[in-house]
């Protein structure tokens, strides 16, 4: 699963602090983690640092490319 909503690593993650506002965090994904069943982690470094994104969780990348209203995606 490779589609352009999928993030891989080299990506630019865009989170925007709400619905309509510009992206206010710029993250790199720099890994990407899967359990046994196959659902990935995405790894992310920010700027600035981010202060939704827990180091411990991380981001699932299902949510980076479910939730279309806060993350924007872009291809590496």
């Amino acid at each position: 699963m490779n589609g352009p909503r999928n993030v891989v690593v080299g990506d630019l993650v865009l989170e925007k602090e709400s619905r309509l506002g510009a992206p206010k965090w710029i993250g790199v994904v720099y890994t990407i983690k899967y359990d046994k069943y196959g659902i990935g982690t995405a790894f992310l470094s920010w700027t600035p640092e981010n202060p939704n994104y827990n180091k411990l969780y991380r981001y699932g990348c299902t949510n980076i490319h479910n939730v279309r209203s806060k993350y924007d995606i872009i291809k590496k």
